[in-house]
């Protein structure tokens, strides 16, 4: 029997590769406007300690990985049974465009 989808915080497996890419690039994007000169003329502990801090804080600010949810949706594609609703789908790309969009 197909898995039927009503909850709104539902992932596809190709969104949850593109949250991880936005993600991936906003954190690159936040390591280069901390990288200056101030930072790279610390002690190599120092630099050490605040690297490692703001790993923490970067990774504290990620969404919860559900591991329980990405095993259910593995098998569900790996026995042909997961359906995507493109409407929903649909909407969450709009969605995350305008998001995108409206950013500074």
């Amino acid at each position: 029997m197909a898995e039927t989808r009503t909850d709104s915080q539902a992932s596809s497996p190709g969104e949850l590769s593109f949250r991880r890419s936005n993600i991936t690039r906003h954190l690159q994007s936040q390591v280069q406007a901390s990288d200056s000169p101030k930072t790279l003329s610390r002690s190599p502990e120092r630099s050490f300690e605040h690297e490692a801090q703001r790993l923490k804080d970067a990774t504290s600010r990620l969404p919860e990985i559900r591991q329980d949810r990405i095993a259910r949706l593995r098998h569900a594609l790996q026995q042909g049974q997961y359906t995507i609703d493109s409407n929903v789908l649909a909407g969450k790309i709009i969605e995350e465009t305008v998001r995108t969009l409206a950013r500074p």
